[in-house]
């Protein structure tokens, strides 16, 4: 049991699980919360906000949890490949991203419903924002659970600290998402930034032939 217990991987499933316990628990905490003071149609409304800005996120990760990780994971010796798939990736991404937010600006503006709701799908676009930023696909790839850790537990705590200060009547559910993606924003950026000191990495080396390839 001893050696079970102190196995690097069983380590690092348990640091992993813990991490994700933050995704399970956090709607148990907010949604009561959020129904009781803005009321069951609003809290709706997020959530149809949320839905589609989980639909969009389709388009801004193009794969990138899957194909970007298998490259990562089987580059992970050689840094000038790990890279060129680092800032080919979020370049591409970043184009990706500037062209699903103009695309569902225009749609905000000329669908009834999203229009009458402009303000909650624009402050929901932060969680777009916040996904592109995300660099889970890249810790998958060389196997750092503790940073995938802390990226889950900063974001969701902020979230709940948000939700539970700033939500206090019922006009406030156009805020739900903005938190939800502040909360994504703040916490993938420093990780972000925690892999870019530590691998080194320089977008001056993008290959825009690659870029040119992924679009």
């Amino acid at each position: 049991l001893k050696k079970i217990l102190f196995h690097q991987q069983f380590q690092k499933l348990g640091i992993y699980g813990f991490g994700q316990l933050f995704n399970l628990v956090t709607p148990l905490l907010v949604v009561p919360y959020i129904v009781s003071v803005c009321g069951e149609e609003n809290f709706g409304k997020t959530a149809v906000g949320m839905a589609i800005c989980f639909f969009l996120i389709v388009f801004i990760d193009f794969g990138s949890d899957i194909i970007g990780v298998r490259e990562v994971a089987v580059n992970r010796k050689n840094h000038q490949e790990l890279n060129k798939i680092f800032t080919t990736t979020y370049t591409v991404k970043a184009i990706i991203l500037i062209a699903v937010l103009l695309i569902t600006t225009i749609l905000i503006y000329t669908i009834p419903f999203f229009k009458t709701e402009k303000t909650m799908f624009f402050l929901g676009l932060s969680v777009l924002v916040g996904q592109f930023i995300n660099p889970t696909w890249f810790l998958q790839g060389i196997e750092n659970v503790k940073w995938i850790t802390l990226l889950n537990i900063v974001s969701k705590t902020i979230y709940l600290v948000a939700i539970f200060s700033t939500i206090n009547k019922e006009s406030d559910y156009i805020f739900v998402n903005l938190w939800w993606g502040i909360g994504m924003i703040v916490a993938n950026l420093l990780v972000f930034i925690l892999i870019l000191n530590k691998y080194k990495f320089s977008f001056s080396q993008m290959n825009r032939t690659e870029v040119g390839i992924h679009i």
